[in-house]
């Protein structure tokens, strides 16, 4: 099975999977970073996603990650669509998987960056 086929695949066990979840379990679980989806607070977060090289542009399966001025990780999401591009992302704990602009998934005071999480894959 490819990488994509196994990105694909933790999509959907996402899509129908939402108790205990939030945007950054799933991020981290869909790219293949953390076995299961699951809520993770953004300390936990930042211990992941820190060690990733930035990207200057976004590419598929990329984290985008939209952070407060003090680091913290406000929100997150998967590349999924370049042409837009587009993320897939959960909008609070606990809810469904779905897909919206970059442009539009975080919010005014938070700063977006694309991180490269290929290297710490578990595939």
């Amino acid at each position: 099975m490819s990488i994509e086929e196994k990105i694909d695949e933790r999509i959907e066990l996402a899509r129908s999977h939402q108790e205990d979840t939030n945007c950054r379990g799933t991020a981290l679980y869909i790219v293949g970073v953390i076995p299961d989806d699951k809520y993770l607070e953004s300390d936990e977060t930042r211990v992941h996603v820190d060690a990733m090289p930035t990207l200057d542009e976004p590419v598929k399966y990329c984290l985008a990650v939209y952070r407060k001025d003090n680091g913290n990780i406000a929100h997150m999401g998967v590349v999924h669509d370049l042409v837009t591009p587009r993320i897939l992302h959960r909008w609070r704990d606990g809810n469904p998987l779905t897909q919206t602009s970059v442009d539009l998934a975080g919010s005014a005071d938070s700063k977006l960056e694309y991180r490269d999480s290929t290297p710490f894959s578990q595939f």
